[in-house]
C-alpha cells in the first residue's frame, strides 16, 4: 500500500514539474513571437510556428493511430481517445491558421522589396 502511494506521489510530482516546464516554455515562445511580430520578423515567426506544426503533427498522427488501432484491432470505440484526438485536431488547426497568416504577412512584407529589385534590374538592363 505504501509503495503504491509513493509511486503515485512520485508520478504526480514529475507531472507537476513537466507541466510547469511546459507552461514556462509556452510563455517564452509567446513572448518571442510577440516581439518578432512587433519588429516585423515574419520569417522568425514562421520558423517557430513550423516547429510547432511538426511537433503537433506527430502528436496528431500518434493519437489518430491509437484511435484507429483500438477500432480495428480491439473492436471497441475509444471515446476518450477520440475526444483527445478532437482536441489535438483543434490545436493543430489553430496552428495552421496562425502559420498561414504569418506566411501571408511575410510575403506581403517582402513583395515591395522584390518589386524594387525588379525595377532596378530593368533600369540596369535599359542602360
Amino acid at each position: 500500500m505504501q509503495e503504491t502511494l509513493l509511486i503515485v506521489l512520485a508520478v504526480s510530482v514529475v507531472f507537476y514539474f513537466l507541466y510547469s516546464y511546459k507552461k514556462r516554455k509556452e510563455k517564452q515562445m509567446g513572448e518571442d513571437i510577440e516581439s518578432m511580430i512587433e519588429v516585423g520578423d515574419w520569417n522568425g515567426v514562421c520558423r517557430i510556428l513550423r516547429k510547432q506544426l511538426i511537433i503537433w503533427g506527430v502528436v496528431l498522427a500518434l493519437v489518430v493511430f491509437a484511435v484507429v488501432y483500438d477500432i480495428v484491432a480491439m473492436g471497441r470505440m475509444p471515446y476518450a481517445k477520440m475526444i483527445l484526438a478532437a482536441l489535438v485536431i483543434w490545436r493543430y488547426y489553430k496552428l495552421v491558421d496562425m502559420y498561414r497568416t504569418s506566411r501571408y504577412n511575410e510575403r506581403m512584407l517582402n513583395e515591395p522589396e522584390r518589386e524594387q529589385e525588379n525595377q532596378e534590374t530593368e533600369q540596369e538592363a535599359d542602360r
